[in-house]
């Protein structure tokens, strides 16, 4: 039953992982598009900008792992 858990957590996770590079950069991409970046407010630009670089460094932490298998 551990094994089985696992292997369900695992699945799950490398869906999530998988959403987050394929589809929500392009997301971002389509709400920068459509709310246009200088006209947002601040707090909207800080998050946009913190969500970004966030992506951007998971992305990379992910390719080093993959490099790593």
């Amino acid at each position: 039953h551990d094994a089985a858990r696992w292997e369900r957590g695992f699945t799950e996770l490398a869906y999530l992982s998988d959403l987050t590079i394929d589809q929500l950069p392009r997301r971002l991409k389509i709400a920068e598009i459509e709310l246009p970046f200088f006209g947002a407010p601040r707090g909207i630009r800080n998050f946009m900008e913190f969500y970004r670089k966030t992506l951007n460094g998971y992305r990379e932490k992910l390719i080093k792992a993959r490099r790593g298998l």
